[in-house]
């Protein structure tokens, strides 16, 4: 109930149709950070299956592999696209930061996460030598 109700909250604020009002800054924060804290709460401690299975669905996993590169292009395209209304906004902001994150994981993260596997095994490699070495 408490994830139903966090996700109810996102669409109601999602659907407010001026994020810039007084209230937003004053109590809007907060009630979105609570609504985050009901789902979480709930889809990990809540033993429901159907969170479970939520939490395991392709689109969830993709936002969470990607979740840093959409964090780090979501406000340069935000920023960008400033000038635009709020709809134009939304509609184009998601497609591009999406393409955006996509390219850099793909073009950046991976690679790095690579290079990184490559630089970590041989140092494994001497940290089981020295301990057998030591024996």
């Amino acid at each position: 109930m408490a994830a139903v109700a966090g996700a109810a909250i996102f669409v109601a604020v999602l659907l407010l149709p001026d994020g810039h009002e007084r209230w937003t800054y004053l109590y809007g924060h907060q009630i979105v950070a609570l609504a985050s804290a009901a789902i979480v709460t709930t889809c990990a401690f809540g033993g429901a299956a159907p969170s479970e299975d939520w939490l395991a669905s392709a689109p969830v996993e993709y936002a969470g592999r990607r979740s840093y590169a959409i964090y780090l292009w979501q406000l340069p395209v935000a920023y960008w696209l400033l000038d635009l209304p709020w709809q134009a906004q939304a509609a184009i902001a998601v497609p591009v930061t999406l393409l955006l994150a996509e390219t850099s994981y793909w073009l950046i993260e991976r690679p790095a996460l690579r290079l990184k596997e490559r630089l970590r095994a041989p140092a494994l490699d001497r940290g089981s030598s020295l301990a057998a070495a030591r024996a």
